[in-house]
């Protein structure tokens, strides 16, 4: 039988003892054979998931082309019975054939036989193993090395605690060091090793575990044990006698290093197998950037970072962790301390210069690389990249987590919420790991919960909100707090938030703009334009906040108004702000109906920002489907160069769910049954939730072709990520399968909700007119003709300047509304109000 061991060195040998040498050199060919006999459930695994995680920057013909020569290579190496399949899309690890040591320390866990689980257990799961090309297969093996290693040392807890019932306490204390030592740095493991070696009567020996720790976590980490740990040694030490106390006091003092540590220090582990290599930092292209949200990402992630420890009133000095980095140079040290004042105190230029000359002393500090990604630069992915891969490999477990974190929120991964709840629980004081766990969870579309863990962030950290010029958690937590509420639609917690905020820092411009958010939501145009010019007031002269006033003229359809301020900057604005202008006026021409002028702009807009999305937009709403869904198979090959697999995968699910839609439009179903296919695939590899349900839109598109509304409604409904934000074509095709199966006054809150995101989703994925004419004949079918009547007047305004091809639609109107305004009952309120 052939003998895998991945537990420890990996080790694979043929029946006759032979080393398998061709696979163990093949760091992806090794790592698929590992994932077929471990994965959960075991069995047959599906060859579209397995090209997905494998082998993501390839398309689906090549990918699957991968896969075939593995598998072949494998064969050839063990033999044709290891790998088998079922049918053309599915394989699996032929346990009986091949034997591998994961799945039979499992086994052994599973049948409570510890001491053979123990015995199989040699190390983690391919410690060191890299798979360039597949994060998705790393963060795997990250999963499954922590589930195997929580499962070992339960075992070796087990053996202990029977060990000291069956009276052997040399045993019981050799099992329980055993499994402490698999958990380095966990005081509730050396808690539980200390209570065992009491209760084994080696008193001394528990005093002097404790000093040992006690000198790494001082001399590795700068701190001490925490009081439940100190109060555990206090009940040992009185109940040792002198000579335990005096083989305590002869241990190591806390200042010095001990010669061996009781656990390994987290970081320094051995030689990888693979040799990791750095991936090219390519030029990144532009896309469609909106600069406020772009540096709010990254200040959010600096916010992570900064300030790991509580700061008193008025304390504006970096403090925690910041002031113990993990380096074992001085001198990076010092530049990276001089890197955080200047960084304080607001000069990011000094400051990045120094986190870099930090790193060049000290090529292994993780820190001083995470903090140079902050900074931004041409580099900052390629940075977030080795910052993370230094971390893994050079970080203590505190800052390993906090690296990987950032990491990982920043570049929207799917491992961010498994690392934020491991940084929360193991870390609870810790407000960061509460800050990217709230994050982490909105983003998976738990809001409630997320909501919850900011909330906790607000309490840990009030005296940051009270400290001007300090860079605080709570700060952090403010905005992606509300954005949940936002989300959840739920208006009453985000106006107390906003009022709340306003109270905390009245000086600030933040919760002004906040509050401008929430006006604009409600509809409240002229109270979300003051609250704008307020902010704008406290925060000096900000091009970008004409812009976004230019924004709220557009959502209460004041398109004169917007057009102006627009257009004024797409003249003789920088190019950062005629960007975001170009980008607006083509959604403001769209609104309107002049559709030629739309695509000059957006024809405009792909020249100078390298960006087809506009013009792509506008061909569908022309009419000129096949030009159309052709822009799309492009865009959804195109995107930044330098982002993560997550982020292609976000990008490419989306733009293919718009090209779907213009298929439907087409006719084309089979197409767009595949592409529905496609888009399951690739969205779960993001860690966005509205990803993982866009492909319940497209065969929601495939039921309203077949005229079957009811079951159209149903999909539409499990493609929502929010009632409010997400793809918001889904709010539309969902309130028209409602009218259409005889259910419009569930249409309805759909439809409206549709109108209360922001204007850039609303005027991207639709257009005002658009949803309002749709709402119009929800209410006009509901038995509310003042409401649709409304609607439709909102409509003929906002067309007044339309292209000729709306001239029939434009010509119906004002007859329709006649009709309507007839029959709506005297004294009925209008439920829209028509553009100023």
């Amino acid at each position: 039988m052939i003998q895998l061991h991945v537990l420890g060195s990996p080790d694979l040998r043929r029946a006759d003892g032979s080393e398998v040498r061709s696979v163990l050199v093949q760091p992806k060919r090794l790592a698929l054979l590992v994932y077929l006999a471990v994965a959960m459930p075991r069995g047959f695994h599906r060859r579209d998931s397995l090209v997905a995680l494998f082998w993501p920057e390839m398309d689906n013909e090549h990918a699957r082309a991968a896969l075939r020569n593995a598998i072949y290579q494998l064969r050839q190496a063990l033999g044709p019975d290891c790998i088998q399949t079922r049918g053309a899309n599915e394989v699996r690890f032929a346990e009986v054939v091949c034997w591998c040591d994961a799945v039979a320390f499992e086994r052994a866990v599973a049948e409570d036989r510890p001491d053979e689980a123990v015995a199989l257990y040699r190390g983690e799961l391919l410690p060191g193993l890299y798979v360039e090309g597949a994060p998705d297969v790393e963060h795997w093996l990250d999963r499954q090395r922590s589930r195997l290693r929580d499962a070992a040392c339960r075992a070796g807890w087990t053996l202990s605690e029977r060990a000291l019932q069956a009276g052997e306490p040399d045993s019981a204390a050799r099992h329980a060091r055993w499994a402490a030592d698999q958990e380095p740095g966990s005081e509730a493991g050396l808690r539980r090793l200390l209570s065992v070696l009491d209760r084994a009567g080696d008193t001394a020996g528990a005093l002097r575990v404790f000093a040992q720790f006690s000198a790494w976590l001082q001399a590795d980490h700068g701190g001490s044990p925490s009081p439940e740990t100190r109060a555990l040694v206090a009940e040992i030490r009185g109940r040792g006698d002198s000579a335990a106390a005096a083989a305590a006091a002869a241990a190591p003092a806390a200042s010095a290093a001990p010669a061996q540590l009781p656990v390994p220090v987290p970081g320094l582990d051995p030689q990888p197998l693979v040799e990791r290599r750095d991936p090219p930092v390519r030029e990144r292209r532009p896309t469609r950037r909106r600069g406020v949200a772009v540096m709010a990402g990254l200040a959010c992630a600096a916010g992570l970072a900064l300030g790991m420890a509580e700061r008193e009133p008025g304390d504006v000095r970096p403090s925690g962790a910041e002031t113990r980095p993990a380096t074992r140079s001085t001198a990076a040290a010092a530049l990276f301390r001089e890197g955080l004042r200047a960084h304080y105190a607001g000069d990011e230029k000094s400051a990045s210069r120094l986190y870099r000359a930090a790193l060049r002393e000290d090529s292994t500090f993780a820190l001083a690389a995470l903090y140079t990604a902050f900074m931004g630069g041409p580099d900052y992915l390629g940075m977030f990249n080795h910052a993370a891969r230094l971390a893994d490999r050079w970080s203590p477990e505190r800052e390993r987590l906090l690296v990987r974190g950032a990491w990982a929120v920043q570049m929207d991964h799917p491992s961010a919420l498994a690392v934020a709840e491991t940084l929360a629980v193991r870390y609870p004081g810790e407000p960061d790991g509460h800050l990217l766990l709230g994050r982490a969870l909105i983003q998976r579309g738990h809001f409630s919960a997320g909501a919850a863990r900011l909330r906790r962030v607000l309490a840990m950290d009030t005296a940051g909100l009270r400290t001007p010029g300090a860079r605080c958690r709570a700060c952090e937590a403010l905005p992606t707090l509300l954005s949940a509420y936002h989300h959840m639609d739920s208006v009453s917690a985000a106006e107390r938030l906003v009022q709340e905020w306003r109270r905390m820092q009245p000086h600030s411009p933040l919760p002004l703009y906040g509050l401008t958010d929430l006006r604009e939501a409600q509809g409240r145009y002229r109270e979300a334009l003051a609250a704008l010019g307020q902010a704008a007031a406290l925060e000096g002269p900000a091009p970008w906040a004409q812009v976004r006033r230019a924004e709220v003229y557009l959502r209460a359809g004041d398109y004169g108004a917007a057009d102006e301020l627009l257009g004024t900057f797409v003249r003789e604005g920088s190019p950062q702000h005629r960007e975001n202008a170009l980008w607006f006026l083509v959604i403001s021409l769209r609104h309107q109906g002049r559709l030629g002028e739309a695509l000059a702009a957006a024809e405009r807009y792909h020249r100078e920002f390298d960006n087809e999305l506009p013009a792509a937009i506008v061909l569908w709403e022309m009419g000129r489907l096949r030009e159309a869904a052709a822009a799309f198979e492009r865009i959804s090959r195109t995107g930044n160069p330098a982002a993560p697999p997550s982020g292609h995968a976000r990008w490419r699910s989306w733009s293919l769910t718009h090209r779907a839609g213009i298929l439907t439009a087409l006719g084309d179903t089979a197409a767009v049954r595949s592409l529905a296919d496609t888009i399951q695939a690739v969205g779960a590899r993001s860690a966005y939730a509205r990803d993982h349900r866009l492909h319940h839109h497209v065969r929601g598109l495939l039921w309203s072709a077949r005229g079957q509304h009811d079951s159209a409604a149903a999909a539409f409904r499990r493609a929502q990520y929010s009632p409010v934000y997400g793809y918001n074509r889904v709010n539309l095709e969902l309130g028209r399968a409602l009218v259409r199966a005889g259910r419009p006054a569930e249409a309805v809150p759909v439809l409206r909700h549709a109108l209360r995101t922001g204007i850039s989703a609303t005027g991207l994925y639709t257009t005002a007119p658009e949803l309002r004419r749709a709402l119009g004949d929800a209410w006009l079918a509901a038995g509310r003709p003042d409401s649709a009547a409304a609607h439709f007047r909102w409509t003929l305004t906002a067309w007044r300047n339309a292209d000729p091809r709306f001239a029939g639609d434009i010509a119906a109107l004002p007859a329709r509304l006649a009709a309507l305004e007839g029959t709506a009952p005297r004294g009925a309120r209008a439920e829209a109000a028509p553009p100023r």
